[in-house]
């Protein structure tokens, strides 16, 4: 993607404009036990220790087994607005970038 150079001309880069938002989501497997398990993403720990209670997660240390321990992908979403009136251009776009990261142990 190529961001803006602040002239009126495309520079190379990525750039974002007018942040209007930022998510994270934190990726459990759905069977602890199982080392293939198929990710679940939530968007707090809270909800991801909610989902594991019984087995007696908590989503702070030292409250339980903690949730953070099974953690093993984050989603992070940026949205953010390009400028408006720029040469050439009409109203300004709101976009979103998401990309996930495998953590490793």
């Amino acid at each position: 993607m190529t961001g803006y150079d602040g002239t009126g001309t495309v520079g190379a880069g990525i750039v974002a404009f007018g942040i209007t938002g930022l998510e994270v989501w934190y990726g459990v497997p759905e069977d602890p036990n199982a080392q293939s398990s198929r990710l679940v993403f939530y968007p707090t720990l809270e909800d991801a220790a909610s989902a594991f209670s019984a087995q007696g997660y908590s989503a702070t240390p030292g409250g339980g087994k903690y949730i953070g321990t099974l953690v093993r992908a984050v989603r992070v979403a940026l949205t953010a607005q390009s400028p408006g009136n720029l040469p050439g251009k009409g109203a300004p776009d709101t976009l979103t970038v998401t990309e996930t990261v495998e953590l490793r142990r």
